[in-house]
């Protein structure tokens, strides 16, 4: 359990300052902290299609091994939908962005190697008039085994 404390205090570190970062900008691209041998690298992976992100998930994991990586937090601004079965469109390759029950998000996952997961959400709030702000963060801790998706695992050899 301390492994997993000692992630959560890592990704509640990094966090923080990201949030300031999407509140000034009103946007956040995609980015990985990575902690290496030698200390944090930070990597900023903007995509604009299923190609390019399937490109920069490969160069994390290299850049990841160069810098032998222990852990890593990944953040990005992302759409969600809570529903308690996969629809149909989605598994056939649709996006949740265009799913009806769709929220906006900064989620911020953790990973070490140990298989230590802690998954961190805001929900972006944007009113009709104004600048969007983030309701409270929620908080999951998970086993590597309950996470799965394109930009997770990326530790594993």
């Amino acid at each position: 359990m301390t492994q997993e404390l000692n992630l959560a205090g890592f990704l509640a570190k990094l966090s923080a300052p990201m949030d300031e970062i999407f509140l000034e900008q009103q946007s956040m691209t995609p980015m990985w902290v990575v902690e290496g041998q030698d200390g944090l690298t930070v990597i900023e992976t903007p995509w604009t299609d299923d190609k390019e992100k399937a490109e920069m998930v490969q160069f994390v994991k290299k850049r990841m091994k160069e810098v032998k990586a222990t852990r890593y937090v990944h953040i990005a601004e992302v759409w969600m939908a809570e529903v308690r079965k996969m629809p149909e469109s989605i598994k056939l390759g649709g996006k949740v962005s265009s799913h009806p029950d769709r929220r906006e998000a900064i989620m911020a996952i953790a990973e070490d190697k140990n298989g230590n997961v802690v998954h961190r959400r805001r929900f972006i709030l944007r009113p009709e008039n104004g600048e969007a702000t983030l309701a409270p963060a929620e908080v999951t801790h998970l086993k590597g085994q309950d996470v799965d998706g394109t930009l997770t695992h990326l530790l594993d050899d």
